[in-house]
């Protein structure tokens, strides 16, 4: 009578143990993949978030502007029938900040983005053309495991 070989030899074993490993690992990477790239998605929407208020409050003191005064890295502007002028807007500690009138500035962004490379550009009145500004600033935030994100943001602003 011929024997029955039944189970597995040693070499099968070995050989669906490393199928298995290597299965485990590319779950593994994935996993973090998905994990990290979530990290870095939502620190783009935070400073994406952070972008649109700042953006917003330069184009608020820039809306019914009755003058401007632009340095690379400060904008004043005088606004008509407001009383707290002028608004300052300048860079302090990676903090963009705004002045108005006499008050003490405030800090406009949060501790988790800072505000690098501002610049504030003036566009002279010329054919026909009102005058402008351009502020132009990156913003810089970390992800939860440590990466940095910089995000470029641009407006541009004509008097009226």
């Amino acid at each position: 009578m011929a024997k029955k070989n039944s189970g597995f030899t040693l070499i099968e074993t070995l050989i669906y143990l490393a199928l298995f490993g290597i299965l485990v690992a590319g779950i593994g990477a994935a996993t973090y993949a998905i994990v990290e790239s979530a990290g870095r998605d939502q620190t783009r929407v935070t400073s994406q978030e952070e972008a649109g208020f700042l953006l917003g409050k330069l184009n608020w003191a820039l809306s019914g502007a009755s003058s401007i005064s632009v340095t690379a890295s400060s904008l004043t502007v005088n606004k008509f029938s407001f009383a707290s002028n002028p608004l300052v807007f300048d860079l302090s500690a990676n903090k963009l900040r705004l002045k108005e009138g006499a008050g003490t500035a405030t800090d406009l962004n949060s501790d988790a983005v800072k505000v690098i490379n501002l610049v504030f550009t003036d566009i002279p009145a010329a054919g026909g053309k009102p005058e402008g500004v351009t502020a132009a600033f990156t913003l810089r935030s970390t992800t939860p495991r440590g990466t940095t994100v910089d995000q470029d943001f641009q407006t541009t602003k004509y008097l009226r």
